[in-house]
């Protein structure tokens, strides 16, 4: 890849929609990288939590912390592919900066509180577009985020852009099932969507090689991460699940619905090999007593970690059969695609569906629920605008549409962090004193 401006061709034509100068000495990706790394929106995800909020004496991975390690481990799949697998065709374009970038970038969407709030805002944009975190993600780096007051958002390359596209598809254009609830941009973001993907090295619907090596970078980190968080504070019993056949045995009967079949997560996947990958994983490979921080312990768990992570990471390449090729552009292998389905069910199954943590939940949703109608109404016509940050109220006087007024109140309560959106939750309604120098809305 050329790695200075001096050795472009003179005619050289940006790849971005809005076109720019020759990059210097940085390539077009790894200006993207760096727009996103120091943009507003990315250094926000310190503010949202990853599954829980850390507690005195326990540090929990953030979205912050977690997107650093998923550009982490994404970017050396990139260059191990790069290396080992030279004569495989997609591979000739595979960009280590990009997938790096993409990763950076695909958690910005996040609002407050996560999947809670992602359900809450979803219901209330029904009728209006939708909300989709993924496609949350790739409107802030197509429109919101700001870097130059003569265009909007950060003015990525498609490359980039296609990488973040872990849904690559608009709502209702699944190329399968029509009615899938995930999807990648919004049909108010379709002419950016359209650009990128008509710059795509794949066929409409397939993930690119960037976006496949992010969202398995994605699967690998929490799946890893998480457990390690939530040993340490005793709330996964790994030594109960190496000692105790019933323990195992429970855990493994959370992986079925109410009618005896996997259920969805799990799809695609065998119970019977499930199962086997489990006792490899309790009875062989995670053998641990409950943790008391001993320096040893400390040391066999990062070493388990990270043995898990590089196992984790050779799983995946880019030489699929002529048929896979049709359907994706890498190929994982069983084993490990089974053991980060396990372990991400560990956090869902001994951390998730706690009653403490549901009773949290269901207070974030009434937080977010509240900010929404209170803020919705401060944008109609003759609502109190003054309750609007100054950037809100101008983007509603230029587009008083109601789909628009909404998706703009929307894009304003999933820009929030947790600790400012509960600080507005107080104010509104008064177990919070607020002064007149609070800054009410911004």
């Amino acid at each position: 890849m050329v790695t200075s401006g001096d050795e472009r061709p003179p005619d050289y034509r940006s790849p971005r929609r809005v076109q720019e100068p020759r990059p210097g000495s940085r390539t077009e990706t790894q200006r993207d990288r760096d727009r996103i790394l120091y943009s507003s929106a990315f250094g926000r995800l310190a503010g949202i939590t990853q599954v829980a909020s850390s507690s005195p004496g326990a540090s929990f991975h953030n979205r912050l912390t977690h997107s650093f390690k998923v550009a982490q481990v994404a970017r050396r799949l990139a260059e191990r592919l790069r290396d080992e697998e030279r004569e495989v065709e997609l591979v000739d374009n595979l960009d280590p900066d990009a997938a790096e970038a993409a990763a950076l970038g695909h958690d910005t969407g996040h609002p407050p509180f996560g999947h809670i709030a992602e359900e809450v805002l979803a219901e209330a944009m029904a009728n209006a577009g939708g909300y989709e975190g993924n496609a949350q993600s790739f409107r802030i780096v197509c429109r919101l985020a700001m870097r130059d007051p003569s265009q909007r958002g950060l003015n990525l390359t498609p490359t980039t852009l296609n990488g973040m596209l872990k849904y690559p598809w608009l709502p209702g254009e699944h190329p399968t099932d029509p009615e899938s609830r995930k999807f990648g941009a919004y049909w108010s973001d379709r002419d950016d969507f359209r650009a990128a993907q008509g710059r795509s090295t794949v066929r409409p619907g397939q993930r690119t090689l960037e976006a496949e090596l992010m969202d398995w970078s994605d699967d690998i980190t929490y799946a890893v991460h998480d457990l390690e968080d939530f040993y340490r504070v005793g709330l996964v019993p790994l030594e109960r699940l190496r000692t105790d056949g019933d323990e195992r045995h429970r855990f493994f009967e959370s992986f079925f619905g109410a009618d005896g079949t996997l259920r969805a997560k799990f799809e695609g996947a065998d119970a019977d090999h499930l199962r086997d990958r489990l006792d490899y994983l309790f009875l062989g490979r995670l053998v641990f007593d409950p943790f008391v921080g001993t320096s040893t312990q400390r040391a066999q768990l990062r070493q388990a970690t990270s043995n898990l992570i590089g196992d984790f990471q050779a799983a995946i390449t880019a030489r699929v059969s002529a048929q896979d090729a049709q359907i994706r552009v890498v190929r994982i292998d069983r084993d490990a695609q089974a053991d980060v389905l396990i372990l991400k069910e560990l956090t869902w199954f001994y951390v998730i569906d706690r009653p403490a943590l549901a009773l949290i939940q269901e207070a974030h949703k009434d937080v977010v629920r509240r900010l929404f109608d209170t803020y919705e109404r401060a944008a109609r016509p003759g609502g109190r605008r003054e309750l609007l940050p100054s950037a809100e109220r101008e983007a509603i006087a230029d587009s008083p549409s109601d789909p628009v007024r909404l998706r703009i109140t929307c894009d304003f309560l999933a820009g929030l962090t947790e600790m400012r959106a509960l600080e507005l939750y107080g104010l509104l309604t008064g177990s919070r004193q607020g002064t007149i120098l609070d800054a009410t809305a911004g």
